[in-house]
């Protein structure tokens, strides 16, 4: 009796001083907000003053939490019962001296029941946005859309997968299909000369410091290529950072889900992912997304990393993936905003640095396309009245254009709506009427022209603004109109101010937004 009131009294200390640990950690917890295209974290001071609280913390990354600032009481309330669950019945059983504690079931959340979160697998840490801020400028002189000569379309379709080796330096170990690659003609994408319609999704977490695609602690990656295949995608945007490129160590993976990447570090992950995706058919774009691995840059060079390694990163990875005939392009930097200008000829020109790069990389593999996406605002030809999201603003192009070959060019604006940022034209009379026009000067003036993609958009679609269904409404039918290509945002559901095409559980769909691109890909004017 003494030695169990001993050990009873011992147990109720420890739960004493975890929940004064979960209180401290819980107040700066990371939390992911995609906000107008940046991340900026928000983290807990005490946490890196004091190392022995990340013992705390990684404890509960592992079990997969994913809130915002404005769920926190819920979210505190199901962590807490889940973490103090599992406590008692741990000690229970060391005090009872019974069977092994059973694992719980996860505590549902709103929406779909969740799968419980795996035990094994750090959590996957991902940065959140601010939203951009409007700058008063000029109208730009606006170039007339060129309409495209009709021709056949034809989506290709690929060989089985072909397994590189997993070292660092891996290529195919067999040849692949015979290709001339990839080329725009009269504003549309090609595929040896034949039209390419894609129906595109951002699938992130490489960007991130697990550097892998997340949700791979809760399912297997060919079983999410397939869904993906099935509702319709055929084309996936990877979002990387240098630190996955040097082949770092990579966290939030269960391996019993995902036994084929145990032991494998980034890129040999990297190579796996873009295997599955050709033996199923899909393309893939690559985008360098964060300089840190944390939080998106103005201009490619950012602290301690350079303009030349970021072009060096861009090769080494087309290098690496050139013998894939579904390796579709590189997006050479993410939403270029702030400082960033077009241009201007000086060390801020996005335009000049653009060009290095994309030169540098049809220099390695000239049968990609290289996507350029805009800036934020220009101190010349651009209408700045009107704000821009990052990477938004293409204005300048029809003053200044880039010198890069038409027919390997891909423009590529990102654009988002009301659940991101309340932009003051969401707020106008004639809403959504209002939106075609603003998006015409901002980047749809140059359809036909130029090839363009939206790299990324999208929103909750009535899970949070009432008015994101009407803008998504409208931007999917005025892109399909345009004949403009999109990759959306994204199928991740740990995006925070969008969500995804995946629920909470990371395995239900989200019917309505899968609907709303099926019809844009049905309209798409060819």
């Amino acid at each position: 009796m003494p030695l169990i009131m001993k050990k009873t009294a011992k147990v109720l200390s420890k739960v004493f001083f975890v929940i004064l640990l979960l209180g401290l950690l819980a107040w700066g917890k990371v939390t992911y907000v995609r906000a107008a295209g940046s991340y900026s974290p928000y983290d807990i001071p005490l946490a890196r003053q004091w190392p022995f609280l990340n013992q705390v913390e990684q404890k509960l990354n592992q079990w997969q939490v994913n809130f915002s600032r404005r769920s926190f009481q819920s979210w505190f309330q199901r962590i807490s019962d889940d973490f103090f669950r599992r406590l008692l019945e741990k000690t229970s059983s060391q005090l009872i001296i019974v069977n092994p504690p059973v694992t719980p079931t996860a505590t549902p959340t709103a929406g779909p029941t969740q799968e419980p979160m795996p035990t094994l697998t750090p959590e996957p840490t991902v940065a959140p946005t601010i939203a951009p801020t409007a700058e008063p400028t000029i109208t730009p002189t606006v170039v007339p859309t060129v309409t495209p000569t009709p021709e056949p379309t034809v989506t290709p379709t690929f060989t089985p997968t072909i397994t590189p080796t997993t070292v660092p330096t891996a290529v195919p170990t067999t040849p692949p299909v015979a290709s001339t690659g990839y080329s725009v003609a009269n504003g549309k994408i090609q595929k040896d000369g034949q039209k390419l319609i894609f129906n595109g999704i951002n699938w992130f977490g490489f960007e991130t410091a697990n550097h892998t695609v997340h949700g791979l602690w809760a399912r297997n990656y060919k079983e999410m290529i397939k869904q993906m295949k099935d509702l319709g995608f055929n084309a996936v945007r990877l979002p990387f950072c240098p630190g996955t490129v040097a082949n770092s160590d990579v966290s939030g993976i269960d391996y019993s889900k995902n036994p084929d990447l145990q032991g494998l570090r980034s890129l040999e992950v990297m190579d796996k992912i873009v295997q599955e995706l050709q033996a199923q058919g899909m393309y893939f774009v690559l985008d360098h997304h964060t300089p840190d691995c944390g939080s998106i840059s103005e201009l490619p060079a950012s602290g301690t990393y350079s303009e030349d390694q970021w072009v060096a990163d861009l090769v080494s990875l087309t290098n690496r993936y050139k013998d894939y005939p579904n390796f579709l392009g590189m997006d050479l930097k993410n939403e270029p905003h702030g400082a960033a200008t077009w241009g201007t000829g000086d060390n801020t020109d996005w335009k000049r640095l653009a060009e290095k790069a994309g030169k540098a990389v049809l220099a390695a593999d000239s049968r990609i396309l290289i996507f350029v996406e805009g800036i934020q605002n220009n101190p010349t030809c651009s209408d700045n009245a009107i704000a821009h999201w990052w990477g938004g603003n293409l204005e300048p192009q029809a003053c200044y254009p880039l010198d890069l070959p038409t027919d390997r060019l891909v423009l590529s604006p990102h654009v988002y709506g009301p659940d991101v940022y309340p932009q003051d034209y969401f707020n106008a009379s004639d809403f959504p009427n209002n939106l075609p026009a603003i998006w015409e000067k901002h980047f749809g003036f140059l359809a036909g022209k130029y090839a363009l993609a939206v790299g990324e958009w999208g929103g909750k679609y009535g899970a949070g603004d009432s008015r994101d269904v009407a803008w998504q409404n409208e931007l999917a039918d005025y892109l399909a109109q345009k004949g403009i290509y999109s990759f959306y945002w994204s199928w991740n559901p740990n995006s925070g101010d969008t969500g995804g095409i995946l629920n909470d559980d990371w395995t239900t769909v989200r019917q309505d937004k899968v609907q709303l691109l099926q019809r844009y890909i049905n309209n798409f004017n060819h």
